[in-house]
Formats: structure tokens, C-alpha cells, sequence
């Protein structure tokens, strides 16, 4: 804005003649709305700086809470690998770069820079814990996608034997192979949910033998 000012001023001193049609509240067109934008960023950053002590111990504590976070996702990570043949990359860990930020910011005093790093320290923070929080979901969703074929498998065995087709060679078949996926030490799910859609197919297809 500071630009747009000068060469405004230089042309009215250097140049006047160049602009004959032009008033005065003309060559201040768009300066107002640029006065506005800084005078808020401008107290923005003295609500940062009123309340400096406290917003920089907030933010530090949310960098803290990344740690329990980090712990969670490892866990619910661990259990889903040990469960389910799945490809789960770990999430990017975010807390190095947030803590050497959050160093770098004094204590007391802070200065321009520091006033306007805090609120994207402060985001960034949020960001890592949400990424973490969605990388626990997606782990605990693929270990309960695991518990789920295992339900559906017993109710259609128990279907089987009540529609007396449980004996029959391609549902035995099935079962048998429905059955050696979900003992598997760890379950292929990609394998295993076809198997058993084949097997419910058969049990619902055969015809029901006579009593």
C-alpha cells in the first residue's frame, strides 16, 4: 500500500498535467480499503501480543498433546497390522518441526516476527493433531473391518444348518476356505470378503433339501 501511495504522490508532484480529469478522492480509490485491511491485521496482532503469555502457553500445550496422540496412533496402528494383512504407512511426524518453532518464540516481549509466527504455529498444531487423529480412525476401522466377516460368517453357517445345506460339497468347500481366512494370522481381507460373499451366494442358492 505504502508503494501505491508514493507513486501517487510522485505523479501529482512530478506529473500533474498527466492527469487533468482526475479528482482527489480518485487517486485515493482503493487506499481506504487497504487502510481497513492493515488497521485489523494490525489489531490482530496486538490481541497476540496483549495476551502473549497465555496464547504461547496454549499453543505450547497443544504441541504437548501431540505426544499421547503419536502413542495412540502407534498402538491402534500396531493392533491393525497385527491383525489384517494391510499396508498402513506410519503418519508424518510433525512435533520436531512444531517444538524447534515453538523454541524459537520468547517467553516475554515478543517482537513483530514472533507475533505473527504464533497463530501459524497454533494451526499447525491443529493440523498435526487432526492427521493423527484420522490416521487412529483409519487403524481402528481396518481392526474392526476385521471383526465384522467373522459375525456374518457364523450367521450364515448357522443358516446352513438351518436350511439343512451345510453337508453340501461347494458350501463345505467355501466354508472351509471362509474358515482358514479368518484363522489366518493375519487376515487378507481383499481375499477373504469375495470367499465369503461365494459362500453366502451357495447357502442362499441351494435349494432346500426335504426333510
Amino acid at each position: 500500500m505504502a508503494t501505491a501511495v508514493d507513486e501517487r504522490l510522485a505523479t501529482c508532484t512530478n506529473d500533474p498535467l498527466s492527469l487533468p480529469a482526475r479528482l482527489p478522492r480518485d487517486l485515493a480509490e482503493g487506499i481506504g480499503d487497504g487502510l481497513d485491511a492493515l488497521e485489523a491485521r494490525l489489531a490482530e496482532l496486538a490481541t497476540v501480543r496483549d495476551g502473549w503469555a497465555d496464547r504461547r502457553r496454549a499453543v505450547a500445550d497443544a504441541v504437548a498433546a501431540l505426544d499421547p496422540l503419536w502413542a495412540q496412533e502407534a498402538q491402534a496402528r500396531d493392533e491393525a497390522l497385527a491383525r489384517v494383512a494391510v499396508v498402513l504407512p506410519p503418519p508424518s511426524d510433525a512435533r520436531p518441526a512444531l517444538h524447534r518453532r515453538l523454541a524459537a518464540l520468547p517467553m516475554t516481549r515478543p517482537q513483530a516476527a514472533a507475533l505473527a509466527a504464533l497463530p501459524g504455529l497454533d494451526a499447525g498444531a491443529t493440523a498435526a493433531a487432526d492427521a493423527l487423529r484420522g490416521a487412529v480412525e483409519r487403524a481402528t476401522g481396518v481392526t474392526d473391518r476385521r471383526a465384522e466377516p467373522a459375525g456374518r460368517f457364523a450367521a450364515y453357517r448357522a443358516k446352513a444348518l438351518r436350511l439343512g445345506v451345510s453337508d453340501d460339497p461347494a458350501v463345505v468347500a467355501l466354508a472351509t476356505q471362509v474358515r482358514a481366512l479368518l484363522s489366518a494370522p493375519r487376515t487378507d481381507l481383499q481375499a477373504l470378503t469375495p470367499a465369503l460373499v461365494a459362500y453366502q451366494q451357495r447357502v442362499n442358492g441351494v435349494e432346500r433339501r426335504p426333510a
